[in-house]
């Protein structure tokens, strides 16, 4: 959107909207008014003819982009139809567009799914823009005394950036020393900036820019309910999750992990699947053979879901080699230099799936976050009972975390003794003990000054329900910026079942002990699952996820690490001290667990990035 000239530059446009290309290798469409441009790339997924194509014009009124998908689009869809509208394809495009023009800004609230739309009023001249409650879908942007510019990626921007890409010192700092990224507003490119989830955006020659939050998990409320009740309500909702995602004119099929979240989808599809009399669900699972990485290896519980349901599975294979040769493609997508050895992983699963055929693909983002199914949450169950001096609680929850969690009870005992400490002190004692038992080795490693504060307030939380609700807005964002751009490399979509709001919504608003009760975690997802999911699967309290074997690979391959590790440091050299750090990384090279230190891989994938996107540091 320009606000200088009525002319808009096809060819910047043209070229902006092919950067995109793997988001939408089906199909390509711009649109142009007087100092408008609209641009879009097609994945086909629901009504694959010509009917879908975007940007999309509706009433001769509205032009929309829509990146996503709204999965009650058939309900709402029969609710405007009683309200008059006529819909001229099968689209939930078409569907998104009717509801703006019912309900404006508004309609966002009856969309059930994950978008980034764009809408142009050409009668009002208004652009609005929206993101979805989570941020499943990412929405960037621009904006500066000459033009409003958004993209579904970063790349798509940096042709409209005046001249090279500057790096934002601050937010990339927060990302290779504390892991921290999409936290705020802005990105780790100087000037461009993300519209975060649950908020819309309006932008016209009158107002500028305006944004509006429309959703915010930290506003759910407690709802007092039974816990057979809420049981017998999150089965409900989630096969209707489920199911919902399985709408689709194209192949669908599930990523395996083999954990608890990814088979429960896999079990429920495979079900509702059965019921309609449709064919095999087909899932991709990432799989160590090597007799030292049977450790991360996951086949035995995979192949538990296999036998139960009678899947068609395909296993691939990650390794170090890959990871390497994959990460410079791995970068280029992530548009950030985020993440580490645990992305190949996940990468490897989606380009499974783009050689096996499937297009969408289920996954099982979401779940820890809202259920408790990290081991963190252990201690922050135990410092809110000792708060309330229910003190034979948090015993029991202690005691369940040792036998089923932690290695020993010694252990056990320093971690949740250590959350207590870190949480229940006076601020000032609180600051001079963390400065004391937690200083990083990263912070010395730094040529530049950080604020650390802005972190620690990240990390900060007032009570388990806080620290739930912080998990969701923060850290669960961050593995959706990986599946994203993960699957949409490959040119597949992710769908996640337990992202369905009223899931969220239930889970968030329900009782700390209908999450974690006896040590079990993700309680009520576990029962509820009842009849669903094998025995060994529903009862099963080991946790992997996308890993992968860092170090073992580390100890394997030490050379080229430091290879790696001296090369990133030469592109990063305002930022760190290469002697500081290479000398720590030489004193530990016989410490597998030291050299697995996440730091030195976002490290490596930095000094990358800076190269990959031609970046200007400091």
């Amino acid at each position: 959107m320009s606000y200088t000239s009525r002319q808009i530059d096809k060819s910047l446009i043209e070229d902006m909207t092919d950067i995109l290309a793997h988001r939408g290798p089906d199909g390509r469409g711009t649109w142009y008014a007087e100092g408008v441009a609209l641009g879009h790339r097609r994945l086909s997924i629901i009504d694959l003819s010509s009917n879908g194509a975007q940007p999309m014009l509706y009433r001769d009124r509205y032009a929309i982009v829509f990146n996503g998908e709204v999965y009650n689009y058939i309900e709402l869809g029969e609710e405007l139809r009683g309200k008059g509208y006529v819909f001229s394809t099968r689209t939930d495009t078409e569907v998104v567009a009717a509801a703006f023009d019912l309900w404006g800004a508004e309609a966002v609230h009856r969309f059930n799914g994950m978008w980034s739309f764009a809408i142009y009023d050409l009668q009002e001249k208004t652009l609005f823009c929206s993101r979805d409650r989570f941020g499943v879908k990412p929405f960037y942007y621009t904006n500066n005394t000459e033009r409003f510019a958004f993209a579904s990626e970063i790349k798509a921007l940096l042709p409209v950036l005046p001249g090279k890409p500057h790096a934002n010192i601050p937010r990339l700092i927060d990302n290779i020393v504390y892991g921290f990224f999409d936290h705020t507003e802005e990105t780790m490119f100087d000037g461009v900036k993300q519209l975060q989830p649950g908020h819309s955006l309006t932008i016209d020659e009158r107002n500028g820019l305006r944004i509006q939050c429309y959703y915010d998990v930290s506003r759910i409320q407690y709802k007092k309910r039974s816990y057979a009740e809420t049981v017998d309500e999150f089965r409900r909702l989630f096969i209707d999750a489920v199911d919902i995602r399985l709408r689709s004119d194209v192949t669908v099929g599930s990523c395996l992990s083999g954990g608890l979240d990814s088979s429960s989808i896999v079990c429920t599809s495979t079900r509702i699947l059965r019921e309609r009399g449709e064919g095999k669900h087909e899932v991709i699972s990432s799989c160590y053979d090597k007799k030292d990485e049977k450790a991360y290896d996951e086949q035995e519980y995979i192949d538990e879901v296999v036998r139960s349901t009678g899947v068609d599975v395909h296993k691939v294979y990650p390794n170090i080699d890959d990871f390497f040769s994959d990460l410079d493609d791995i970068i280029y997508h992530q548009d950030e230099p985020i993440g580490g050895l645990s992305l190949e992983s996940q990468f490897a699963v989606f380009k499974g799936a783009k050689k096996y055929g499937l297009t969408v693909m289920l996954d099982g983002q979401g779940a820890d976050e809202q259920l408790a199914g990290y081991t963190a949450f252990y201690s922050v169950a135990i410092r809110e009972y000792i708060r309330k001096f229910r003190l034979l609680s948090a015993l029991r929850e202690f005691r369940a975390f040792v036998r089923l969690r932690s290695q020993s009870e010694q252990f056990g005992l320093q971690v949740v003794l250590w959350h207590i400490v870190r949480d229940l002190l006076p601020p000032p004692i609180r600051k001079a003990i963390k400065k004391l038992m937690t200083k990083r080795e990263e912070e010395s490693w730094l040529k530049v000054s950080h604020d650390e504060g802005f972190i620690d307030k990240l990390k900060s939380y007032r009570d388990f329900d806080d620290y739930s609700k912080k998990s969701m807005k923060y850290g669960l964002l961050q593995l959706l910026h990986y599946e994203d751009r993960n699957s949409m490399a490959n040119s597949i979509e992710g769908r996640l079942p337990f992202l369905d709001y009223r899931l969220v919504e239930l889970a968030l608003s329900s009782k700390l002990e209908y999450k974690m009760y006896k040590g079990v975690t993700k309680r009520v997802l576990r029962d509820a699952m009842k009849g669903i999911l094998p025995e060994k699967i529903r009862c099963r309290y080991s946790k992997l996820g996308f890993a992968v074997p860092a170090d073992l690979w580390i100890t394997q391959y030490p050379e080229r690490i430091q290879k790696e590790l001296e090369a990133s440091l030469e592109s990063l050299g305002s930022v760190f001290d290469k002697d500081k750090v290479m000398e720590w990384f030489k004193s530990n090279k016989g410490n597998k667990i030291a050299l697995a230190n996440t730091t030195l891989w976002r490290i490596i994938v930095a000094g990358r990035w800076v190269n990959a996107f031609d970046v200007r540091v400091g």
